[in-house]
């Protein structure tokens, strides 16, 4: 009897204690929810490639361009742990040996903690990488020099050498494939030196596309020489025979291509030639002339150095011109001097000779006829014609007219009848 109390003695202090560390652990679950809950949380880790080395050494190359950088991690802990997990306590990635040839592969993405957190890994987006293998080809394309833009007057542009004038594409067969053309843009506005500019190439495709993957990837240094065309001025001495004159001298070439320095371009307009010698022609001429060159100047083409000049010759025309003696005007008369002038010739027949141009409409007032008496004495004197200069029209010959000179009649002041004293006017 006494032992049968002692075990339910015994087994009811068991349950309490039973029972007491259940509500212990019960209420330990209860606080830690309250104080440290569970929670979620997601992280994005940047995905790493291993071993890539081994894609190059296998000639192969990644065709896929729109597969995943990052993963998303979806964590789940308590908060205390979870929250101070950061994107560096992670790395995803995946290993580049499982690809040995081409084709599509879909490789498992790894990922590891580099911090001991009790925590767990709910889901992974993405858990796995799709991707398109390619071997990686080599293929030779022209490379085409596209300029743009405008140059100063007179500027031109000789030669475009791209460096390298061939370029070799390495990348993925297909898209290698694809290249239809390379096209190295070169912005030329204004440039008045020659230069060497570097600029990446566009490649496009087929279809007039530029293809992204080789966008600011391939560049090209492209030598542009630049020249000025400048004009070519005959230089003459001499003179035709008679009345013959030069109407026209052309060079032929009329221009020329010449390089140098910017500061000597700049100031070029154009290059005389040695002067040619064109005395006694009476006709059209062609000579050969020499350019001269100034220093640090140098012809695009040397064959250039000389050049033909064409010199057209034409006769002046005349004209006779009637001079009265109403239009001829005197000069020189001193005014202190009591003479009197006048001209005895009526009138006087001028020749004159010039260009067409210049004789059409052409007065005999515009050579502005006059005769000089100065220091004249009096009597009938003959006075050569003076006149002046008119471009293009001169005075043939010689002309004289006949000038009396005389002495000016002294002038008698009238002088009024004075009446007679004593006598009344009407008497």
């Amino acid at each position: 009897m006494e032992r049968k109390k002692a075990n339910d003695f015994i087994k009811s202090k068991l349950l309490v204690r039973l029972f007491s560390i259940l509500m212990g652990i019960v209420l330990w679950f209860a606080v830690l929810n309250i104080v440290n809950p569970d929670r979620s949380r997601q992280l994005t880790i940047p995905l790493t490639f291993l071993n890539t080395k081994a894609l190059d050494e296998a000639g192969l190359g990644i065709l896929s361009v729109d597969y995943p950088r990052e993963v998303t991690l979806t964590l789940e802990g308590r908060n205390a742990e979870v929250s101070g997990l950061l994107e560096k306590d992670f790395t995803a990635s995946v290993d580049m040996k499982q690809i040995v040839s081409e084709g599509e592969y879909t490789l498992r993405i790894l990922v590891n903690s580099l911090r001991n957190a009790n925590y767990r890994i709910k889901s992974m987006e993405p858990a796995d990488l799709k991707l398109t293998v390619e071997p990686v080809v080599e293929k030779l394309f022209n490379v085409d020099i596209q300029l743009e833009g405008r140059l100063p007057d007179g500027y031109e542009i000789i030669r475009t050498v791209p460096n390298p004038a061939d370029m070799v594409i390495s990348s993925l067969r297909s898209l290698v494939a694809s290249v239809d053309r390379i096209i190295v843009p070169v912005d030329v506005n204004g440039l008045d030196r020659s230069v060497s500019i570097r600029r990446f190439c566009r490649i496009y495709n087929r279809a007039g596309e530029e293809i992204p993957a080789f966008k600011e990837k391939y560049s090209v240094d492209t030598n542009i020489s630049i020249a000025r065309r400048v004009g070519v001025l005959p230089v003459i001495t001499g003179k035709p025979a008679g009345d013959s004159y030069v109407s026209t001298r052309t060079p032929d070439p009329e221009t020329v291509l010449v390089t140098g320095s910017q500061d000597v371009l700049s100031e070029l307009e154009w290059l005389n030639t040695y002067a040619v010698d064109i005395s006694g022609i009476a006709a059209d001429t062609v000579y050969t002339a020499y350019l001269e060159l100034p220093e640090g100047v140098t012809l695009v083409d040397p064959a250039n150095s000389q050049v033909s000049v064409t010199v057209s010759v034409g006769t002046l025309l005349t004209m006779e011109l009637s001079l009265e003696k109403s239009g001829i005007r005197i000069t020189g008369a001193d005014g202190e001097v009591q003479l009197a002038y006048e001209i005895l010739t009526p009138s006087v027949v001028v020749r004159v000779k010039g260009l067409s141009k210049d004789l059409e409409g052409f007065t005999i007032d515009r050579i502005q006829p006059a005769v000089n008496v100065k220091l004249l004495k009096t009597g009938v004197h003959r006075l050569p014609l003076e006149f002046q200069g008119t471009d293009g029209v001169s005075v043939i010959g010689s002309y004289f007219v006949e000038v009396s000179v005389t002495e000016k009649a002294e002038e008698t002041p009238e002088v009024s009848p004075s009446p007679n004293p004593g006598v009344s006017p009407g008497t």
